[in-house]
């Protein structure tokens, strides 16, 4: 090759790259969603207004083009949509049952309540589960979705639900993220259940102590300052019992 120039070069292949770029590019915004929802979590008391914050994170940050959240209804054993943002036209236009005897109980949604793990349809268009919401899947722009299991004392009682407009869309390492996503929403409306729970037994309590014509009070055994004391104790005692300090002796 003397007196010739040479050229020397390495030939990378274009489309490997750029999909290992979208992959990224993927999992970073999935992780803006969890990082975007677990401050809500952390910040909103309200289960309502945090499914409802957690579903538009889901579209606006997360290039969703429908998230909703569903609680399972016992009496008609369907799924009620409670949360959504984005296309939500399309909920109106279809039933879910959570029966798997029922073409409407086949879907993701309905096999995440059944088995407690997500369910995904990575192509809406050929995936014979999805025939009963096809069309109108199609319709609104959804090439592919996924459902997640929101559990409260490990039982599913609802599922958090995702479309894409992209089939493939869902990957392993971003079922990944989402499930973890899941099981804080869950988490937070396992707490709050527990929170109600608590408030309705001290309900009960109050009501069952001012149905007793006595007088029902607690102190502390150190300062024998009262803690409680029912709302009986005016009207048989004629003045008002107040929380202050007793000294021991008197």
């Amino acid at each position: 090759f003397e007196g010739r120039p040479v050229v020397v070069g390495t030939l990378l292949d274009v489309s490997e790259r750029e999909g290992a770029r979208r992959r990224i590019e993927h999992l970073n915004r999935t992780l803006s969603v969890l990082s975007a929802i677990n401050q809500t979590i952390v910040r909103e008391r309200e289960p309502r207004v945090m499914l409802e914050t957690a579903c538009r994170v889901a579209v606006e940050k997360g290039g969703f083009r429908l998230a909703w959240a569903g609680l399972r209804e016992a009496a008609s054993d369907t799924v009620r949509p409670v949360s959504w943002a984005g296309a939500g036209d399309y909920l109106r236009e279809i039933e879910i049952a959570a029966d798997a005897s029922l073409a409407q109980g086949r879907g993701p949604t309905a096999e995440a309540l059944r088995t407690g793990k997500h369910a995904v349809c990575n192509d809406i268009a050929n995936d014979p589960r999805m025939s009963p919401w096809r069309e109108a899947a199609l319709r609104h722009g959804f090439r592919a979705s996924a459902a997640f299991p929101l559990k409260i004392n490990d039982q599913p009682v609802g599922t958090f639900n995702l479309y894409a407009g992209e089939a493939d869309f869902f990957t392993p390492e971003e079922l990944l993220l989402l499930d973890e996503l899941a099981t804080d929403i869950g988490f937070a409306l396992e707490v709050d259940q527990r929170e109600q729970e608590r408030q309705s037994s001290n309900r009960r309590y109050e009501d069952l102590v001012n149905s007793i014509d006595g007088i029902v009070w607690e102190a502390d055994a150190q300062t024998l300052a009262f803690r409680f004391v029912s709302a009986q104790a005016e009207r048989l005692l004629g003045y008002p019992m107040v929380r202050r300090e007793v000294e021991a002796g008197q």
